[in-house]
């Protein structure tokens, strides 16, 4: 297991930093100054790139309170999702081969139904899709196993007991020397 150590300087003349200072001694006495500075090279710079998500996941309660007090305050909080992307030129070519493999399908499905029927079969695609899709789900029918199994030849297997294992130990042990 590899391991690593980081090292940073503090000027403790520094009013800012003497306070850093107490806060990383309070923290390594409880045992969390490792569990908070991984926590915060996460967490800042995902803020700094604008990833809040990062902060609703690691501290869900604190944006809970952030949203209320903004509330509070008269802030109106708009929650709308982004916009989805525009799908690329490979997936409008997938949609286009899934919406003509689905034309086919049906189309066979339309002709199986005339033969059985001897009538055309009026079709909507959506709503043939799931009649479709349920037609599909029939069960398998179990294999027909003849009754006769007398006339098949049977085989007969023997084993040979004839040998003695402490025999064969001893010898084993012969061949060892």
């Amino acid at each position: 297991m590899a391991r690593y150590r980081f090292e940073f300087w503090l000027d403790k003349d520094k009013p800012e930093e003497a306070d850093l200072m107490t806060k990383i001694d309070e923290l390594k006495a409880r045992n969390k100054f490792a569990s908070t500075m991984r926590k915060g090279v996460v967490l800042i710079p995902a803020l700094d790139e604008g990833d809040y998500e990062t902060l609703v996941q690691m501290y869900p309660d604190v944006v809970e309170r952030l949203l209320a007090a903004m509330v509070g305050q008269g802030i109106v909080v708009v929650n709308t999702p982004p916009a989805p992307p525009e799908p690329s030129e490979e997936i409008k070519s997938l949609k286009e081969q899934i919406n003509q493999l689905t034309d086919i399908v049906l189309q066979q499905h339309v002709g199986k139904e005339m033969q059985s029927t001897g009538q055309p079969a009026v079709t909507n695609t959506k709503s043939s899709l799931n009649t479709l899709g349920q037609g599909l789900q029939k069960p398998i029918p179990l294999p027909v196993f003849e009754e006769d199994l007398d006339d098949l030849p049977t085989l007969v297997t023997m084993s040979n007991m004839s040998t003695d294992s402490s025999l064969n130990f001893v010898s084993q042990m012969r061949g060892l020397q």
